[in-house]
């Protein structure tokens, strides 16, 4: 724990000595801010573990420094403790519904303060832990498409050089066995090595330019916005989540319909946050369409696993549909895909974050919505609008 930041914002110097012993002495680093506005530039200098809240301070008070930390995607995670006076029942039912953690009362309570402490901590490293868990999914389902993606090519490249090196060897030998062989022979051969060469080529760029699209999502900074056309974004999440579906899945093949807006104007967003997104609803999609074709094992209902997405310009917004025909949403549950830890799937196959981190993504990183709509053994469609003018925080 010694390496655990603690932020504590008081007016009240004696608040601030009496925390900062408790504090101290039990092994934790500490910061201090005396207001508001202090704390939040302290926020962003260093980010704490855990921050230690006032209510009733000068210039802006708790409530709204709560506020505006909650309204950062950068400071949004960090457990905010609101410290009340014992009576003051109203301000600790305002915390908690500004999104605070927990509360303590003032005067403090030496051993109190350390449990809540400790306990919210505790709780901050385990969902850092799952977070990087669901973080290092993506990177697999990442990882396995473009494998897949670049697969193709290289094939081609390798099968295509081959045929090259067959032909070229033919041509020797036979004008070294023959020096009287006739020109137009000799030009349907080299017309052969050209063509094979311009696929090898061909082939070739297109590896390049998966590579080099991939590079660019690794140089996303987190929090860093760049101007793209979603257009893009989506056609890439769709390749990548499907292929890396069929790695694990072989046999399993669906139908893909794309109608995207072709005059989709360019926006800022969080490039690799949002290809995340994306890629986590399509494979969803991919997963249920699967189930649906392990069920419906009867030739005679003849089901087709489609996905289709689409996208359109909409005024100050841009809307984005993602649809598939598989197994649907038991209506009971709808209501429940957005809450952390909560999954459809097997043990060990799903954390029951990635949903929930979509919607941070779209909603408090972009200011944009999501929703879904679905019926039970029929389709979901989830439904995602982002704002052309991102309002950063």
């Amino acid at each position: 724990m010694h390496d655990q930041l603690i932020l504590i914002v008081d007016d009240n110097p004696t608040n601030l000595k009496i925390l900062s012993q408790t504090l101290t002495s039990a092994g934790f680093q500490l910061a201090v801010a005396t207001n508001g506005e202090e704390a939040l530039e302290e926020v962003m200098e260093e980010l704490p573990e855990l921050i230690l809240l006032d209510v009733k301070m000068p210039k802006i008070d708790g409530f709204e420094t709560c506020c505006r930390l909650k309204a950062n995607p950068k400071t949004q995670d960090i457990p905010v403790i609101f410290m009340t006076a014992l009576s003051e029942t109203i301000d600790k039912v305002k915390g908690l519904s500004l999104g605070a953690v927990d509360y303590i009362t003032k005067p403090f309570d030496e051993q109190d303060v350390l449990a809540r402490v400790r306990v919210h901590l505790r709780l901050r490293t385990a969902q850092k832990q799952i977070i990087a868990q669901e973080k290092l999914a993506s990177l697999g389902t990442i990882t396995a498409g473009v494998a897949h993606e670049l697969r193709n090519p290289l094939n081609f490249v390798i099968n295509y050089a081959q045929s090259s090196i067959d032909s070229l060897n033919e041509l020797f030998l036979n004008i070294h066995k023959n020096s009287q062989l006739e020109t137009q022979e000799i030009l349907t051969q080299l017309q052969d090595v050209i063509t094979d060469s311009q696929a090898i080529y061909e082939h070739g760029e297109r590896a390049c330019r998966i590579i080099e699209s991939m590079m660019q999502l690794a140089r996303s900074e987190p929090g860093e916005y760049q101007c793209i056309n979603l257009n893009a974004i989506l056609d890439q999440a769709i390749k990548l989540a499907y292929h890396s579906f069929r790695v694990k899945h072989r046999d399993f093949m669906i139908t893909i319909n794309t109608k995207f807006d072709p005059d989709l104007e360019v926006i800022e967003v969080i490039v690799s946050d949002l290809h995340r997104a994306f890629i986590n609803i399509i494979d969803n999609s991919c997963y249920a369409l699967y189930l649906k074709t392990q069920e419906d094992r009867n030739p005679a209902e003849n089901f087709s696993p489609t996905l289709s997405l689409i996208t359109k310009n909409q005024g100050s917004n841009i809307e984005i549909k993602i649809y598939d025909n598989g197994m649907g949403i038991k209506p009971e549950l709808i209501s429940d895909v957005f809450t952390p830890f909560f999954t459809t799937k097997p043990p060990g196959q799903g954390t029951g974050l990635g949903l929930s981190l979509t919607h941070d993504i779209i909603v408090l990183q972009h200011g944009g919505t999501i929703q879904v709509d679905s019926q039970w053994k029929q389709y979901t469609e989830f439904t995602l609008t982002l704002p052309k003018n991102q309002q950063r925080n």
